[in-house]
């Protein structure tokens, strides 16, 4: 694959792995990024869970996935991610030309490929529906006597009254289910229908407000905490509750004091800090019902696990203003009997 623009420098990749000897860089086409000649060619940018999806779920090109997973070198660019796959949307397209005059033109489904952000889907409330109430009056149309005058006048100031009342309830009832009891940003009608507390901002207990969780479409009735760390490892509602505004904000201060120049200078100023100042709790390790910290949690506790280590460190990262930050959720497996 072609690479330009050579430099010399030192290579992001190479830096990761503790090796910052100046060397001859080239960019990258696609994410415009230097790096050496091991690295610079560009990959599929995906964990071990998405590899074994991909293998499964794109058979024909299974050797072409195996090949960017097994390579040695070369960079995850997700630049070249979204490339490779408009190109295999295009080709999968294309009719085949010895078919194309037999068939009608192929429908085509986009795939899900994971560089596109996972989305939690919540069901949105639809407003209700008011039927419209009618109250008739009798009203005579012949022999209007004194004593049928009055008794139509009766009944007509009844009904007015009896309108009256019902607007009075309808006002009374109505307002209630639109108002914000708890004041966690979610009106009663949304509440009820979500299930959450209409009297407790915090339903689920994680400290996230239940408005914010359906803003950034986490469940506002599971806790987040309690399951960061277990057996499931780390899902969507973990990655967007642990690194959510709501919770990076409280650590900004700490990423202004550690910030450098370069993206690589601002990941090693972090690295160290969090190397130096956080230490990995084999207490909380071991125990079946520990939950995961936030990131300011972490900093306050000055100890953590590597969920606590993964999210706190993401989070200083983006608040340093680098880009594309990547939590890995690493399965190990014995081999053994």
């Amino acid at each position: 694959m072609l690479v330009t623009s050579i430099r010399v420098g030192v290579c992001p990749r190479c830096s990761v792995e503790g090796d910052r000897t100046p060397k001859p860089l080239r960019r990258c086409p696609f994410c415009g990024e230097y790096f050496c000649e091991e690295h610079a060619e560009p990959r599929l940018a995906m964990s071990f869970q998405v590899y074994q999806r991909y293998l499964s779920q794109y058979r024909d090109i299974a050797d072409e996935i195996r090949k960017h997973w097994q390579s040695k070198g070369g960079h995850p660019c997700t630049t070249y991610t979204h490339h490779f796959w408009r190109k295999y949307e295009e080709r999968a397209r294309a009719p085949t030309p010895a078919r194309a005059e037999l068939r009608a033109p192929p429908v085509w489904v986009r795939p899900s490929p994971p560089y596109e952000e996972e989305t939690v889907t919540l069901s949105v409330f639809e407003p209700l529906e008011r039927a419209e109430t009618g109250v008739a009056a009798e009203v005579p149309v012949r022999y209007f006597r004194r004593e049928s005058y009055r008794t139509t006048l009766k009944k007509l100031v009844k009904a007015a009254l009896a309108v009256v009342v019902l607007a009075l309830l309808l006002a009374y009832m109505l307002p209630p289910l639109y108002s914000d009891q708890d004041g966690d940003g979610l009106p009663l009608i949304q509440e009820l229908q979500l299930g959450t507390n209409p009297f407790r901002g915090d339903t689920d207990g994680d400290s996230l407000p239940d408005g914010y969780e359906v803003r950034i479409g986490t469940d506002p009735l599971r806790d987040w905490k309690a399951k960061g760390i277990t057996v499931e490892g780390f899902d969507a509602d973990v990655v967007r509750s642990g690194l959510s505004k709501f919770y990076r904000s409280r650590v900004a201060w700490l990423a202004r004091t550690l910030a450098g120049a370069t993206d690589v200078e601002k990941a090693w100023n972090i690295l160290e800090w969090v190397d130096s100042n956080i230490e990995y709790d084999h207490g909380k390790a071991s125990s079946s019902d520990a939950r995961v910290f936030s990131p300011d949690e972490t900093v306050q506790a000055r100890r953590g696990v590597c969920a606590d280590y993964a999210l706190l460190t993401a989070s200083l990262l983006l608040e340093a203003g680098v880009k594309e930050v990547y939590v890995l959720d690493i399965e190990v497996r014995s081999l053994g009997g």
